[in-house]
């Protein structure tokens, strides 16, 4: 089946690339007969082109039948990884459960540091509210154009 193919891409190939190349030139100083065959050339070497891309479509097929074979053989080291990756996915997966315990404890600790954070500002708020209301306790003209700005 693949020596086939790949015989009949071959011939394909030389049948339709060699009077394809020899044509051009020749062409002109041929007589009309010769010129006739050659006519009955291309279109047997276009039924040629039709074959060899058929031909070359079986072979990038039977080559990716073959990488597909090899591909199998990949698939099913890829399969065993696969079994492997399982047992490497079940790691990860127990590593994505440590890890989400550590992803917990590190949204924990973005919620210790975003509480923490919050309480800074919270923090620098009050300050600035206890630092404004001084003032606005002491000066009511402060107080209106504050409240007048804000």
């Amino acid at each position: 089946m693949k020596k086939s193919v790949l015989t009949l891409a071959a011939t394909a190939i030389l049948s339709f690339s060699l009077p394809a190349t020899a044509k051009m030139p020749m062409a002109k100083s041929m007589d009309m007969q010769t010129a006739a065959m050659h006519g009955q050339n291309m279109k047997h070497s276009m039924s040629g082109f039709s074959m060899e891309k058929n031909a070359m479509m079986m072979d990038k097929n039977m080559t990716s039948m073959q990488k597909d074979n090899m591909g199998m053989d990949k698939n099913m080291t890829s399969m065993q990884k696969d079994s492997m990756g399982m047992d490497k996915n079940m790691a990860t997966m127990q590593k994505d459960n440590m890890g989400m315990d550590k992803n917990m404890t590190s949204m924990q600790k973005n919620r210790m540091n975003m509480d923490k954070g919050m309480d800074k500002p919270m923090k620098k708020t009050m300050k600035m509210k206890k630092s404004v209301q001084k003032p606005m306790s002491k000066n009511s003209k402060m107080n209106s154009m504050k409240n007048g700005s804000m």
